[in-house]
């Protein structure tokens, strides 16, 4: 059945959610608990989600669709005609992450999904489809199109691109980590330059 308009109650609930949700977990936060925050009646939340799973989808698909616009499709890859330097693109590439997550609202909501990973095959299948394997089969297709090029030695892309996204992976939880605990995420950020410094330099040193 299709959701009513965006009403600004409707907004409130998402919003609450999002922050209590980041916070407590998504059995930690009751219906009543959600309804206090926003200041309306516990009867008034069913005329914006039919309950509290709902919601959660919503927040995770919001989550998924944001994601999505900073990781480029595989079209892009095919209208580029030349990738520019490897150190380039993918400084590009994390710049444009790094913008995303500055956004609290962004990095709670990626705490969620951590959160929530065990209990919510949702949860699960947006973790695994966008943060891990979808950035790295894109990065696959970068690293094929650079060794097409010439600008790289012919190793396995696929290899490659592991060797490439999945630290990215690691230093994005230890980020959440960081943020969660209300401690400076800078040092990760510049681990996660450093990383793409250090395997572009090699990429670059093995071509010679």
């Amino acid at each position: 059945s299709a959701m009513p308009p965006l009403s600004p109650n409707r907004q409130k609930l998402i919003d609450a959610a999002v922050e209590l949700f980041s916070l407590n977990g998504y059995d930690g936060v009751s219906i009543r608990d959600l309804c206090r925050v926003v200041g309306i009646k516990e009867s008034s939340f069913y005329n914006h989600f039919h309950g509290k799973d709902e919601l959660l989808a919503h927040i995770l698909e919001t989550f998924r669709q944001r994601y999505r616009q900073v990781m480029p499709a595989e079209e892009m890859l095919d209208s580029l005609a030349d990738l520019g330097e490897p150190i380039d693109f993918l400084s590009g590439g994390l710049n444009r992450f790094l913008d995303l997550m500055a956004d609290p609202e962004m990095r709670r909501m990626n705490r969620i999904l951590n959160l929530e990973q065990y209990r919510s095959p949702l949860a699960r299948s947006i973790l695994l489809e966008e943060v891990i394997q979808r950035p790295q089969k894109f990065a696959e297709l970068v690293f094929e199109k650079f060794i097409a090029q010439g600008k790289i030695r012919p190793f396995s892309p696929r290899q490659l691109a592991a060797a490439y996204h999945l630290p990215l992976v690691a230093l994005l939880l230890q980020y959440l980590v960081l943020d969660a605990a209300g401690a400076d995420p800078a040092p990760v950020v510049r681990q996660c330059s450093d990383h793409i410094q250090f395997f572009s330099i090699m990429l670059q040193t093995l071509s010679e």
